[in-house]
């Protein structure tokens, strides 16, 4: 497509909405002269009769009470009348009157010819004979009589006149409501303008038209809609302008004046007219206006038909205002005038995504069964912004949007649904899901207030109610448990698949492939002589030991006893883990000797709790006794350091302080060396001694500050003197500052010297310890080698004694109990003492007692121990350990010794079990239970050789574990699981699409749209009846919040025409436009298309386009010309391009093809003719008891004229009213389709109005139309009237596809409308009246054969021709059940088909060689269709039927009959489907013939044929109608059944014979026959009473039948008058 700027896009739409403005005022020109609307009907013309009522309004709009009934809730109310027969001439008089005597608007006439002339020759006329007969007492009688009865009954028979007429009117809006609508009109513009005449009534209102059959009355009340001006009127008068429009409108709207109102309507008429005109009037009938040329209004209501066109044009109109303001147009219009928008190439397969084939998807919602074209339509819109949808007659079309409704909804959009037709629309409200439906409001009548209102109740309910939080909320919660359920779904699924693939799927063994069937085979073969190993054994896996393993396995079974292996299966002790018995001989020993002990000696010392064993606690004894040692071998010095160190830090503190000095005077000796060496100074000790220190530092200081030593210094400072010429550095005196320092280093040196010795003598000498004078000239360095002898001693309580009593106390010593009852030790050093003796002499004791009593207990826990190895050992339960514990406990060492030593020999005789645990344990790996039964040596298994060849056997067990685990995947399990899951998962998609709905339904709507929904329903409840006063100024206000109304409600159902009506284009836009039956509307259909985002079309080529009747072509071509130029396929917007086939041009269709609607026979002409068999029929027709399905009935001597064929619409509508008297046809809907105009419906329309009654015509919603009028909609029953007669000799025109298919696609509506039964009703002889290829014939020859098309469109039907399916198929025939191979249902293909009492079950066979299983998902596709559909399915297996048939076929037999599935000659005797059928058709047959001799005015009793009449619930049948031409009298015929005795000549059983005969037959057979069995009665005339028909050939059913309709007696006699 071309690159073109948003302004010329939008150029070129504005140009297709003035093409189409111009083509609506082509087609629909301003109606100016109301005589030519379609239908009108003055109110002054009714007749004055009580069943017609006229309702009468008051328009007083003040003082206005609300429950006032001051106003009729009904316009016009038409009844039916009762007519009445003229009274009965004199029976001499019947010769000579003509019949107008019988016509009460006719005087009475004489047959002049018969009448005797008078004497006096005078000329006989009518007015003289009757004053000749006036004589006669008995004719003056009579004739007084019939006068009044003429004069009662004109009225009564203009009263049918105008029920009959609103009875075609009734029929016509029915199916044309989309085109027409009824109008209430006054005020009678008459104008003769230069313009032209306008005269039509201008104060309009629209109009209900409702039926009430069982009175039965029609009535004509208001609508919802408002009282309208007829502006339209001065579109082309220039006086009138826009402002005048304007202020009549407003002035309306304040005051909605009615039609039939009083004075004020009056004065409103003349206030408009005087606005037309200043010589403008209101006059009374009769009167003349001031000028000729100027309008006048007169007072004469009317009802008139109008076709509803407005609503397009004011459309168009507002769309044109709307396209250069906006400023996005709808991407749909964008792609159809030639711009690329995000369409879809025409020739793209679109291999965008995997499409469901079962319409599941997690983000697509679809709350109802679903197929994949569902899912794709969902899936394209959601990244185009149009999807073209092709839907072929009854493909689920309304089914489909229903669904994506739900799915929109869930995304919080705003859906329109719209179509050319209602009946389209007319059932998609309620294929919605109900929760979904309040928010959803279908508006297809004028009366649409019922469903507004609960729309707005159920919206403002919820939303008052409603928290958007918690519904998305619950909504996530449901999003997870729904994709959880299709998860599993799917792994269902998957399984089935798996399962089935199983039959398909080689059976693989040590990788060698076997095909399942033959498996079977060999497994049944070899059944007696391979079957030897035990089941189960490890799928696919090879012999896992050698035949010579095997053999030495088997072998084993000898050289090993069952006792040895049984304790060498145990995990016995390892003997090396043991104590040996020399060992445990020791152990016993030492116990015993313990344990006879008095051990109680110091145990009160001791805790409980001790843990200790003996050896650690007499170290320890051991390292206390050194300890006190050291307390016996102490000077006096040390102890009195050992006694500090236990005392405590301020008993310890002298000695540290002597240690620090020692340290200081050291550190000073060290720091003193280098001056001493340097300048060895010498100080005497005499002389300045003491002073000697200070004078230094004072010379010290002298110099550091600058001083010297001179004479006068030194003769200042005597001592400063003194210490110079005393002291010497070097030999020398001192004299410069570093000799000073090195006498300071001296005199310092040698002052702590004598401090250190002075303390030491105090401190240590005193306690005998060394002298000073042993202590050198340096004794600073002596008494530092006794530091670390103080320290040690100091830190002997706390580092080495306290430890030990700790360790003591942790051992569980209680050490100060035992101290303080030791002996106190008196003098020095007394504690010290005290310590060494508890510890020397009293604690070796308690401890050497303490360590035997720990010895006792580690005996007995090491024998405890030695007891718990053995018993958690695995092998506790063994013999030889029960003998080792038995020892142990016993403390017997000769039997420990005896045990211990058969676990040895045990231990080494264990080679040859290894061996035989070892193959046990590989064969165990693949085989178990034949690994358990050698180890058990069971049966043959326990013998020394190998019971027969086991590769043989291996592969026979592995055959049959393989067959029995595929066997074990119950395809019956899993199909009843996915039903579950998919019901599952429907119900929660159905739930979480409410919960988005209404979620986002919540946060939509406005603060001033819940005002308008509420304010809205609270004026709907004072309006009430509608009868009030102030019921119009409600109307009007609540017409005000519509708008606001309109916009909280997100979805609408509606035809075009109120599509137009009820929206404005520039106000009102949708998310989503859906339109239905898209190929019957015509571009100007583009107008609701304008309001939505994205569009769906839904349509279909192959059905009826639109027909553009009365629309001239050329000037169709000059509007394009003008309006069109540049626009794509321009020439193809005529009368005849749909919306279908405009969004063909640029969309690919998605193609519905599952049919749903008709039964196969029927539908296979259309998919014949127009689909070349691509349409798959899914409908189970051996449900439907109407039967044929389809029926050729030709009417003798048919003519044709003018469209119209009488004697075919009397054969058609006695045909109809025939079926209504048959059970079969119970609550059945009728329609007829005439394929030649619509004349000839009118026709038949007409005669069942007549004679079919009101309550029968609309419980079977009775439709009489052409094909055009029938599309989108559909009946059980449809009879389709050919009404084309012979024309002579040669035969007709030919009737082929005609221009632009019309006839094709005719024909194909017409014959797709029908679900049950089609009739085609015909005039005509196919072979000479019709050439080859006409499709008259061509649909005659197919209700006289519906199987030869069939067969034609499935050519490859075969018998069965596999082995399996043939045995299977063998052996049901064999059980006397019918059995159809290859059984075709649409494009699907069913193996076989059992059949029985009309009822059928699909049996597939899984595993043949003419299966694959690469279609195996395609196939499960099938069969969810076929199911979803009622189809029942069997399935077998190959597998399991080849291993053993007898137990696969009673499985079978067994499913049979839980279906209910019998043999046939099994049971009563029953006639088949198509005897029966063949019956009904019969019977309607000859009951139409009867109906049609009585309306020829054939009395009852001369029809020479019994009357076939159905049997009613209560036994009795009433038929009410009229007769034809001057009878015109009603009768009725009840049918009864004669319990008595009875002369009649038809064949009769008294009741106790049948209770005779009843009894020889069983219980089952009565249940069987009790069901359901039609029956006609035969009518005698005779008795007047109605009897079985002794033709039935059962002779057990008809005796069943009688005493069933004979449980209660009827005795009604039919009167004699009638």
């Amino acid at each position: 497509m071309e690159e073109i700027n948003q302004n010329q896009v939008k150029g070129r739409v504005l140009q297709i909405f003035k093409y189409l403005q111009a083509l609506d005022q082509l087609r629909n020109p301003v109606i100016r002269d109301f005589q030519l609307q379609p239908w009108s009907l003055w109110i002054k013309d009714l007749p004055n009769y009580p069943t017609i009522m006229i309702g009468k309004f008051e328009d007083t709009l003040t003082e206005a009470v609300e429950d006032s009934d001051l106003s009729s809730a009904y316009v016009l109310k038409v009844g039916r009348p009762t007519l009445t027969d003229a009274p009965p001439p004199p029976q001499n008089y019947y010769s000579i009157l003509k019949d107008t005597w019988m016509k009460p608007e006719l005087p009475v006439r004489f047959n002049l010819e018969k009448v005797a002339k008078s004497e006096d020759g005078q000329e006989l006329t009518d007015d003289f004979v009757l004053q000749q007969y006036l004589d006669n007492s008995a004719f003056v009688e009579w004739y007084e009589r019939r006068n009044l009865w003429a004069k009662q009954e004109i009225p009564a028979r203009q009263a049918m006149d105008a029920y009959n007429k609103l009875y075609e009117i009734y029929a016509r809006l029915e199916r044309e409501s989309e085109q027409y609508e009824l109008i209430l009109g006054d005020g009678l513009l008459n104008w003769n303008h230069p313009t032209g005449l306008i005269r039509h009534p201008i104060l309009l209102m629209r109009l209900k038209l409702e039926f009430d059959p069982s009175v039965p009355v029609f009535s004509l009340t208001e609508s919802e809609q408002p009282v309208e001006l007829y502006t339209s009127l001065f579109r082309s008068v220039p006086e009138v302008t826009g402002t005048v429009m304007n202020s009549l409108n407003e002035e309306l709207e304040q005051k909605p004046f009615h039609p039939l109102g009083g004075q004020e309507t009056e004065e409103f008429l003349k206030w408009l007219v005087a606005q037309l005109s200043p010589y403008g009037q209101v006059l009374q009938v009769g009167d003349k206006p001031i000028q000729a040329e100027s309008p006048w209004i007169i007072r004469e209501p009317m009802i008139f038909m109008r076709k509803r066109s407005l609503g397009f044009s004011k459309a168009v109109e507002e769309i044109i205002k709307d396209i250069p303001e906006s400023d996005e147009l709808p991407g749909f219009l964008e792609n159809v005038v030639g711009v690329d928008h995000d369409i879809l190439p025409l020739e793209s397969n679109e291999p965008v995504r995997c499409i469901d084939p079962n319409g599941e998807d997690e983000d697509i919602l679809l709350s109802k069964p679903a197929n994949s074209e569902q899912l794709q339509i969902a899936d394209r819109l959601n990244r185009y912004s149009a999807v073209l949808v092709q839907g072929p007659p009854g493909t689920g079309k309304t089914h489909t949007i229903a669904n994506l409704i739900g799915h929109f909804l869930a995304q919080g959009k705003s859906i329109l649904v719209t179509s050319h037709t209602s009946k389209a629309l007319s059932v998609l409200h309620e294929k919605i899901v109900a929760p979904l439906q309040p928010l959803c409001l279908s508006v297809l009548t004028d009366d649409s207030r019922k469903q507004l209102e609960s729309t707005v109740d159920a919206i403002t309910e919820r939303l008052a109610n409603s928290n958007a939080d918690q519904l998305e909320q619950e909504a996530l919660v449901l999003q997870k448990d729904r994709i959880d359920i299709l998860k599993k779904l799917r792994e269902t699924r998957q399984k089935l698949l798996q399962a089935r693939s199983d039959e398909y799927r080689p059976v693989v063994i040590a990788g060698e492939e076997y095909d399942p069937a033959q498996a079977a085979r060999q497994v049944y073969e070899l059944r007696e002589s391979a079957n030897w190993i035990p089941s189960p054994v490890r799928l696919s896996a090879i012999l896992p030991l050698s035949a010579r393993e095997l053999e030495k396995l088997y072998h084993t079974n000898t050289t090993l006893t069952y006792e040895d292996e049984k304790e060498l299966g145990y995990s016995l002790p390892d003997p090396e883990q043991l104590i040996s018995p020399h060992e445990f001989e020791n152990l016993v020993a030492n116990f015993l000797t313990l344990s006879g002990e008095d051990l109680a000696l110091g145990k009160e010392y001791w805790l409980p709790s001790s843990g200790l064993n003996s050896e650690p606690l007499e170290s320890q004894l051991i390292e206390l006794q050194a300890t006190v040692k050291v307390i016996q071998s102490a000077s006096n010095w040390q102890l009195s350091l050992l006694e500090a160190g236990m005392l405590g830090e301020e008993y310890q503190s002298p000695w540290q302080n002597l240690i620090t000095q020692i340290e200081r005077t050291c550190t000073t000796s060290v720091n003193s060396k280098e001056a001493l060496l340097e300048y060895n100074p010498l100080v005497p000790d005499q002389g300045l001694h003491q002073e000697a220190e200070a004078v230094v530092e004072e010379i010290i200081e002298h110099l550091k500050d600058g001083g010297s030593l001179n004479f006068f210094t030194l003769i200042t400072k005597g001592n400063w003197k003194t210490l110079i010429n005393l002291s010497q550095v070097n030999g020398k005196p001192p004299s410069r500052p570093e000799h000073f320092a090195a006498l300071k280093v001296l005199l310092d040196l040698r002052n702590n010297r004598t401090r250190l010795l002075e303390r030491w003598e105090r401190q240590v000498t005193v306690l005998q310890g060394p002298k000073p004078a042993d202590l050198g000239l340096e004794p600073e360095y002596s008494c530092r080698q006794f530091v670390a002898f103080i320290t040690e001693s100091l830190e002997w309580y706390r580092k080495r004694w306290a430890p030990l009593v700790e360790k003591l106390q942790s051992a569980g010593f209680q050490w100060q109990a035992f101290y303080e009852k030791t002996k106190v030790q008196l003098g020095n050093y007394g504690e010290l003492r005290r310590l060494e003796e508890a510890v020397s002499h009293e604690l070796s004791q308690l401890v050497t007692f303490q360590a035997k009593r720990l010895a006792l207990i580690q005996l007995e826990t090491q024998i405890d121990q030695l007891k718990s190895m053995i018993e958690r050992s695995q092998g506790s339960s063994a013999h030889v350990s029960q003998e080792l514990l038995t020892a142990i406990q016993a403390l017997q060492a000769p039997r420990y010794r005896e045990a211990y030593q058969r676990l040895v020999d045990l231990k080494e005789s264990a080679l040859d079990l290894e061996l035989r645990k070892e193959l046990l344990a590989r064969l165990e790996k693949a085989a178990p239970v034949w690994a358990t039964e050698i180890f058990q040596r069971k049966g043959q298994h326990g013998q020394g050789s190998l019971p027969g060849n086991p590769a043989e056997a291996w592969l026979w067990r592995q055959f049959v574990d393989e067959l029995d685990d595929r066997a074990k995947k119950s395809m019956e399990e899993l199909l009843n699981q996915i039903t579950y899951l998919s019901k599952q998962l429907r119900d929660k998609t159905a739930l979480l699409v409410e919960k988005k709905a209404w979620a986002a339904q919540v946060r939509r709507t406005t603060v001033r749209q819940r005002q308008a929904l509420n304010g809205w329903k609270q004026l709907m409840h004072r309006i009430g009846k509608g009868t009030g006063k102030r019921a119009p100024g409600f109307r009007m206000e609540a017409r005000k919040l519509m708008p606001i109304c309109q916009s909280a409600v997100p979805v609408w159902i509606m035809p075009l025409s109120r599509v137009v009506e009820n929206f404005n284009p520039r106000t009102n836009r949708f998310d989503v436009v859906i339109i239905d039956e898209a190929s019957q509307a015509d571009v100007l259909a583009l107008a609701a298309l304008y309001m939505g985002k994205q569009v769906i079309v839904v349509g279909d080529n192959e059905q009826v386009s639109p027909s553009a009747v009365g629309q001239k072509q050329e000037e169709t071509d000059k509007l394009i010309d003008e309006h069109l130029v540049g626009i794509p396929n321009a020439k193809l917007y005529d009368g005849l391009f749909s919306i279908y086939d405009l969004a063909g041009t640029t969309f690919q269709p998605i193609c519905l093809r599952e049919h749903f609607r008709c039964v196969t026979p029927i539908i296979q002409f259309s998919n014949y003719l127009s689909y070349q068999g691509k349409i798959k029929p899914l409908r189970d027709e051996s449900t439907v008891k109407v039967r044929p399905h389809t029926v050729a009935y030709r009417v003798q001597d048919g003519t044709s004229y003018k469209k119209v064929n009488v004697n075919e619409a009397q054969a058609v509508a006695s045909l109809i009213i025939a079926c209504t008297e048959q059970p079969e046809y119970q609550d059945a809907s009728m329609g007829v389709i005439s394929l030649v105009g619509e004349e000839q419906a009118g026709t038949i329309d007409r005669l069942l109005q007549q004679y079919l009654s009101a309550e029968d015509y609309k419980k079977r919603k009775i439709q009489c139309g052409n094909p055009a009028q029938f599309q989108g909609d559909e009946r059980d029953i449809i009879f389709l009237s050919l009404v084309d007669a012979s024309a002579g000799e040669s035969p007709l025109n030919k009737r082929g596809e005609g221009a632009n298919e019309m006839f094709k696609k005719r024909y194909n509506v017409a014959a797709s409308r029908a679900r049950d039964q089609l009739w085609v009703v015909y005039s005509l002889d196919p072979e000479n009246d019709l050439k080859p290829g006409d499709l008259r014939g061509e649909l005659i020859k197919h209700a006289q054969d519906p199987q030869a098309i069939i067969k034609m469109l499935d050519t490859a039907e075969k018998e069965s021709e596999s082995e399996f399916e043939k045995q299977v198929l063998f052996r049901l025939r064999q059980a006397s059940y019918s059995v159809h191979p290859q059984w075709k249902v649409g494009g699907y293909r069913i193996d076989m088909v059992v059949e029985s009492g009309g009822q059928r079950v699909a049996l597939e066979c899984d595993g043949d060689k003419w299966h694959t299983e690469e279609n195996l998902a395609e196939d499960m596709a099938r069969q969810a269709i076929l199911e979803r559909l009622g189809w029942r399915f069997i399935r077998i297996r190959g597998s399991e039927y080849f291993r053993d048939p007898e137990g696969a076929m009673q499985k079978i037999f067994e499913r049979l009959t839980y279906f209910e599935m019998s043999p046939e000659g099994i049971g009563a005797e029953s006639n088949s489907l198509e005897t029966e059928g063949d019956d009904l058709k019969a019977r309607v047959i000859r009951r139409a013939d009867t109906i049609r001799r009585l309306w020829q005015g054939e009395d009852l009793e001369s029809v020479s044929e019994p009357v076939s009449e159905p049997v009613i619930d209560d036994g009795v049948r009433r038929q009410e109608g009229l007769a034809q031409d001057n009878k015109a009298k009603q009768f009725q015929s009840v049918m009864l059944i004669n319990n008595g005795e009875s002369s009649c000549p038809y064949d009769f059983t008294p009741l106790e014979k049948v209770d005779a005969e009843l009894a020889k037959y069983t219980s089952a057979q009565k249940t069987e026959v009790s069901q359901y069995i039609p029956v006609h009665l035969l009518y005698c005339p005779m008795c007047k009473k109605a009897y079985i028909n002794n033709s039935v050939t059962s002779h057990f059913i008809r005796l069943a039948v009688i005493k069933y309709l004979t449980i209660l007696p009827y005795t009604l006699e039919l009167s004699k008058d009638n």
